[in-house]
Order: C-alpha cells, then structure tokens, then sequence
C-alpha cells in the first residue's frame, strides 16, 4: 500500500504520532470523526479563503480540547490533505480487517483496483488524488490476522468516493480520456524533434517542451518517448552520454538506503511516553544520569565483568531516569521513522528544523543504545550474585568455555529484560532481570551439571584470559550498523585532528550523548558539508 502524504500542520502531525499508540476502539471512534470531517468539506463549494483552527480541528476528530491553546489555523486544500494522511494514521491503530469491513457493510467499500477500474485510470493517479481528500482506510488482509503474510491493502468508502467524484467531475473525466503515447504518435513525434533538430539546432529538452505543448502532453513523456524511438533507429539523433550523477543524486539514494534500513527496524515503542508534555520529555533528556557517564565499553573478558559488577543495586532515582530516557528515545525515534516522507531528502544532514530528519532518529538510537548499555551494566552485580547462588561457584571458578558461554548468556538476558522494563510503575530492573537471570542460569545448569557438580574441584583459570564476543553489536536490533567496530577506539589516533573530534562527537565517546550532523558543526564550528567529510573519512579508515 502506498505511503499516506506526510502532514503538513505541526500540531497535526504531532496528533498524528500520538494518536497510532492508542487502543483500537478510540481509534476507531476517531477515524469515523475525521472521515466524516473530510466527507463535509469535500461536499462543500471550496473556498481558498477560509480557514479553521487547529484547535477546533483537534476536536472535532478527537473530542477533546488540546492542553496548549494554539492560534494556527488551517485552509481547505490543506486541511483536506492532512485529514486523509490522519485517516491513514488512525486506520493504523484501529486494526480493522478487510473481511471485517466488507462483511459489516457489503457495496459499502472499494478496493484499489475496484476503484481504479471505476475511474479508468492507474494506480499512480490514483496516488495523485489522495492529498485532495480522498480518504483511504489501511486493513489488514484475513490471512495475515490468521499468522500468514500478505500485505495490507487500502480500502475506499463509496459515499466517499462519491462525494469526491461530485467535487472533482472534470479532473477524473480528463483522467479518464487519457491515452499513452502509442507506437504511431512516438514516431510522428521523433521526426518533429529530428526536424527541430537539423533546422534549428535545437537540443532535445528544447524539442520537448515544443512538442509537449503542440500535443498536450508532458515535456517528461515526450523526451522518453523520442528517446525511446531514437533507439531503434540505425543512426540515432539524440544518443545520451553516460552522465555521472549529480552529489544530489547520490546523496539522495544514500538517504533512501537509509531510510529503508530504519523502516524494517522493531524498536520497542511506548505510547506512553510521547504523551508526556514537552517540558517532562525535556526534563527526562536533561538528567544528569541520562547524559553523562556514557559510552563506558560493556565487558568482553571475566575480569572486566568483575570489574564492573557492583556489588549493590543502584538507586531507584537513577534506574527512573535512566530507564526512562531509553524508552522516552527510542519510541520518539520509531515516531520519527514512521513520519518519515516517501521520497527521500536531498542531503544526509537533518531538516532545516533540525528533529525528525534520517540522521536525527539515527543519532537518537545510538543515544537509546547508550543508555541500555548502562541499564545492563547495572545488572551485572545481579547476573553475578545469581550465578554464585546457583552454581554455589563464582563464576571465574568455572572452565573457560562454559564461563565464556554463561557470561555471553547472562549479558543477552539483561538486554532482554531491559526492553521490557517499566520504571514508570514504580518497580526495579532487579524484577524483571532477576526472572531473566534465573531462567538463563537454570537452564545453563542443566546443560553442564556435570562441570560444576557441587563439592568438585575445578580449575581457576586467569579471569582476563576467558575472552566473549563483545556485546555492543547485538546490544540493540540497530547497534551492528550504527556503530563502529570495538576495536576502533583504539585506533583512533590514527585519524586526522578534525576526523578525531567529529567522530568523538558522533559517536558520543566523550561520555556524553552522540550529537546530529547539525549540533556537532555549531559545536565544532565546522560546516555540516566538512563534518559529513571528515565522518566519511574516519569511518573509512577505522572501519
């Protein structure tokens, strides 16, 4: 199913965000709200003139007032076009089924391709109409509720397809007499353009935008299908040299692989979280907890898992604020992900307004990969005590095999327990890790009862010789491409001075969070093309 149109209105799209993490009946209640809202103004005369505010808008889909009173308003075309990307938003939430609609109200919906054959036009016109108000219902398909894939699909209501076919009669009529260019017209149309061409000299683009006037079609259709023509011919007029593509053109695939890697992300969001006011968020980020003291490497040997095993809990003001820093990060980041726009942006850095761009949910989630390295590296003490009360053994009393695979268990459990913990109803990482330790140890128990029998002499091998797989990588689903290599700290002094203080920035190894292209220019008092460069460099050399 094609990406909903992003929203335009602030205030709308940050309703939009908060809106997909409630529960299916509200959303359900909502969507019927802002379908009729747009069913209204499609049956009204438009009037570029008028506008509504924000704040009524707000509650007219949700019935409720906004807490901050606002006074933006929103004109018709551009309320239409935000209406139909929030049905989209709500439709999301509200987890309907296609059997489910078609069933409750059979003749009452159309399907993409129903709809389509109904207009006589394709699927990318159809795209083209629903910034103008034409509201699509997004369902999921009966075999995917039953656990098979399918894809999800869109669904149109017919009094609304109604109204919009009353409201846009000339538009779908022009759509519907449209007729490709066929093999006789690109003909007739390469030799106009070899005409212009040997008369006048004129360059293909030139031709184009001639013949697209003569003939009522786009200069873009005209020029391929010259092209096209030119091809088959013995002795062709218009041969293109191979052109390298413009730094726009590769920052812009660059920016596409980017955004495809965050969308097949599972970020474990929390709704609650983006219901915090503003100033809670701010607060929440600020803790002196949530950053400072970061980027500490988790353990890799038994020693450095001694090391840097407390003996004691730490406190509960500091799992709350740390615990709810990392959830507060990564849901805002998987909010982002999902308003990301369709098309991808020209450069790698973030918008103007400096939140929401890729390199801005990529910052966040290394900064949400701190913090979780932290979460676990409290749990450590716990992890330890449990195996000591178990095995009746410390852990660098067993055989360095098995005491390598149970450190690498005990780590994996602790990242576990840390996506599933709470600090908001008042318990403690100690909950949730110390079931997850239990399970992790019991069942390491039973697969080597006979190496650490109670009462058997083992030998103490060096606790800084017994080497795991570092945990950072797998630490979060995003960790192994985010960040870089375990054994580049130790190179970077091979890297140039500003190569060194962009990538210490970035990657936030100066204890403090990583910072987007934009703050580590302003706090550098570089560009943001140079940072760009001088990352690229240093990721080479170190990677």
């Amino acid at each position: 199913m094609p990406r909903a149109p992003q929203i335009r209105t602030p205030a709308l799209a940050e309703l939009a965000r908060q809106l997909r993490f409630q529960p299916p009946d509200a959303a359900r209640r909502q969507l019927l709200r802002a379908e009729d809202l747009a069913l209204q103004l499609l049956e009204e005369p438009p009037n570029a003139a008028r506008v509504w505010p924000v704040e009524w808008v707000i509650f007219r889909v949700t019935g409720y007032r906004p807490e901050r009173a606002t006074d933006a308003t929103i004109g018709h075309d551009d309320l239409l076009h935000d209406l139909g990307s929030l049905v989209h938003a709500l439709s999301h939430a509200s987890r309907y089924t296609d059997a489910h609609l078609i069933e409750a109200e059979p003749g009452a919906w159309l399907t993409t391709e129903q709809l389509c054959a109904r207009w006589r036009i394709s699927r990318r016109t159809l795209e083209r109409y629903r910034p103008l108000g034409l509201c699509a219902r997004h369902v999921l398909p009966e075999a995917r509720r039953a656990g098979r894939r399918a894809p999800s699909k869109s669904l149109y209501a017919l009094r609304a397809v109604e109204a919009f076919e009353r409201s846009h009669a000339r538009s779908l009529a022009d759509a519907a007499n449209f007729s490709r260019i066929d093999a006789a017209l690109a003909a007739r149309l390469h030799r106009r353009a070899a005409r212009y061409r040997g008369v006048l000299g004129w360059s293909l683009s030139r031709c184009a935008a001639r013949l697209a006037r003569r003939f009522a079609r786009s200069p873009g259709a005209v020029r391929r299908a010259v092209l096209a023509h030119d091809a088959t011919q013995d002795r062709p007029l218009f041969g293109q040299r191979r052109a390298r593509p413009s730094r726009a053109t590769v920052y812009r695939a660059a920016a596409a692989v980017r955004a495809a890697r965050l969308r097949a992300l599972a970020i474990p969001a929390r709704a609650d979280a983006l219901a915090l006011p503003d100033a809670a968020r701010a607060h929440l980020l600020a803790a002196p907890a949530a950053c400072s003291g970061l980027s500490r490497p988790l353990p890799t040997t038994i020693a450095e898992l001694l090391e840097q095993a407390a003996p004691t809990e730490p406190p509960a003001k500091w799992e709350r604020a740390v615990a709810g820093a990392y959830a507060l990060l990564r849901t805002q980041a998987a909010a982002a992900i999902d308003a990301l726009p369709r098309r991808a942006p020209r450069t790698l850095g973030d918008p103007p307004d400096g939140e929401g761009g890729i390199d801005w949910i990529e910052t966040r989630l290394r900064w949400a990969a701190r913090l979780k390295g932290e979460i676990v590296r409290a749990g450590l003490g716990l992890a330890l005590r449990t195996v000591e009360s178990r095995a009746h053994r410390s852990i660098a009393a067993i055989p360095p095999a098995q005491a390598a695979e149970l450190a690498a268990a005990l780590l994996t459990a602790l990242s576990e327990a840390a996506d599933v913990f709470d600090a908001s109803k008042g318990g403690r990482f100690a909950a949730p890790a110390g079931l997850a330790l239990n399970r992790v140890v019991s069942k390491w128990l039973e697969a080597h009862a006979g190496h650490v029998a109670p009462g058997r002499a083992l030998p103490r091998p060096d606790p800084a010789l017994v080497r795991f797989d570092d945990p950072w990588p797998s630490l979060t689903t995003w960790s192994a491409w985010l960040e870089l290599p375990a054994s580049a700290r130790e190179r970077i002094d091979v890297l140039e001075r500003v190569e060194r203080d962009v990538i210490v920035v970035r990657m936030g190894w100066d204890a403090r969070p990583p910072r987007t292209v934009l703050q580590a220019a302003a706090e550098l008092g570089l560009s943001t093309m140079r940072v760009q460069r001088a990352e690229k460099r240093a990721v080479s050399r170190l990677g």
